[in-house]
């Protein structure tokens, strides 16, 4: 005659040999999509935060090249970049030259449309000017294998450009130049792989 109670201890291990299953499972998707979704946060956090920073440099831009633009632009830059610990910020005109840049030597020379920043506006043979943020984004890798997350932001010819003394840019010009402003996203990644 089998015994009651070897019956139940068996029906026992198994409830909580599948409940521990179960329990582990769930575990395991609920971290999954937690850290999937912090990931996505962290990172559209960081592109608000990095697009902000970009209008203010850009406003600093403005107001230098009304005032004294040689000067005050690449220090207003090179303050920006040491303070917010900006990768790369430079400032293209319409030519491809970069004007100004917290990298000295990149000044004055050209970029080619192939450049990964300048692929965004020219992927055509006219360019357009995007005014959507996740239209003017970028993630890329250095060349050491960190990501980094780069935003352009176009200058717009504004009534102030086009009948300054100091400008001689034609009110049909719709885009004066634009500013690039590259960051590192280990933070996010040193972050995420807290939490794994």
């Amino acid at each position: 005659m089998v015994n009651p109670f070897t019956n139940i201890k068996r029906l026992g291990i198994k409830l909580m040999l599948l409940t521990g299953i179960m329990l582990f499972a769930g575990i395991f998707v609920w971290s999954f999509f937690t850290i999937k979704l912090q990931k996505k946060v962290l990172f559209e956090r960081t592109v608000e935060d990095v697009d902000r920073f970009c209008n203010t440099a850009l406003d600093f831009t403005i107001f230098a090249m009304f005032h004294n633009p040689n000067k005050d632009m690449l220090d207003v830059l090179q303050k920006l970049s040491v303070c917010n610990e900006i990768e790369r910020i430079r400032l293209f005109n319409t030519q491809g030259e970069i004007k100004f840049s917290n990298n000295p030597d990149e000044i004055l020379t050209h970029t080619d449309k192939t450049d990964v920043a300048c692929k965004t506006c020219h992927l055509d043979a006219t360019p357009v000017i995007k005014e959507n943020l996740q239209d003017r984004i970028r993630m890329f890798k250095s060349d050491q294998g960190e990501l980094l997350l780069g935003i352009i932001n176009p200058i717009l010819n504004e009534p102030g450009c086009s009948s300054a003394d100091c400008h001689y840019h034609p009110a049909y010009d719709k885009k004066l130049g634009t500013p690039d402003v590259v960051v590192s996203l280990q933070g996010i990644e040193n972050e995420v792989g807290l939490l794994k």
